[in-house]
């Protein structure tokens, strides 16, 4: 909801300007920075019948002194068995303290199981993951919407269990079935 902090510099902290709210990248508890200074550009973009691809540059959207390069790559097979894969790739100067993979995600049902989550009661989706790499945290959050009713979303944050110099983190999301 549109209110006198929304236009001045508390603007960032709110859930849905700040990128703390967004399906973005966290990065040695830095987040994405603002201003128009700070962005990310479009390195590849490939369209065919069967997969779509498109990748971003998204180093300069962060003020993280470290980081060298993060490049961020969507890939969307658009055959019967539905599925988009985020993959990211980092290479940083030194070994960065923490990475999180953040997702906002509508407050809707969650299940757990061993590969992953999966979203939704009827028509599914299922993030997959490698729990090797990436331990996964989901809470609620709040924010006010422009009807000033409170509406909730999850957070769900996949934290890199090891950062490395140069690592690379893939997270798959698959449209299930509809379940009878």
């Amino acid at each position: 909801m549109y209110c006198d902090g929304y236009f001045d510099e508390k603007r960032y902290s709110f859930l849905c300007n700040g990128s703390q709210g967004h399906s973005v990248p966290i990065i040695n508890h830095s987040l994405q920075a603002d201003g128009k200074s700070h962005y990310s550009t479009i390195k590849d973009v490939v369209i065919t019948n069967d997969v779509d691809t498109f990748e971003l540059d998204m180093t300069k959207a962060y003020l993280v002194p470290t980081l060298q390069e993060l490049t961020r790559k969507f890939v969307w097979k658009k055959n019967a068995n539905k599925e988009l894969i985020l993959s990211d790739s980092y290479l940083f100067i030194e070994t960065p303290e923490s990475i999180i993979e953040r997702f906002i995600i509508p407050f809707i049902h969650i299940t757990e199981d061993h590969d992953g989550i999966v979203l939704g009661n009827d028509q599914q989706l299922k993030i997959l993951f490698d729990r090797n790499k990436l331990a996964l945290n989901i809470c609620e959050n709040e924010f006010v919407n422009h009807f000033g009713e409170k509406e909730k979303v999850w957070v769900v944050d996949f934290t890199v269990i090891k950062p490395m110099k140069m690592c690379s983190l893939k997270v798959r999301f698959k449209f299930l079935d509809r379940l009878s």
